[in-house]
């Protein structure tokens, strides 16, 4: 998955989308380009009826983060962002 494609689909979480990433991150413990995203799973929470703050939004939002910085670092942490991507189910697969 590129950093646009992973943007964009941010852009689209739904409801469901928040809260089943976030059970999914629950058992997990893992610049510009991260605080750009967080404000978009807000912003996505949002739209989607999701009084802010929510601990779901934020929890989805710190793991968005995560996802970001490897995807900017690129080289050499393939598997790492694999594997935090895996959580990522829902979205991926609508992208």
């Amino acid at each position: 998955m590129a950093i646009t494609e992973f943007n964009e689909a941010l852009g689209r979480l739904t409801k469901d989308d928040v809260h089943c990433i976030a059970r999914s991150l629950e058992s997990e413990t893992a610049g510009d380009e991260v605080d750009a995203w967080r404000a978009t799973v807000q912003r996505a929470a949002a739209a989607q009826g999701i009084p802010l703050p929510d601990p779901d939004v934020t929890h989805v939002a710190r793991a968005a983060a995560e996802v970001a910085r490897g995807l900017v670092a690129a080289d050499g942490v393939e598997s790492e962002v694999s594997r935090l991507l895996v959580h990522w189910f829902p979205l991926v697969v609508r992208s």
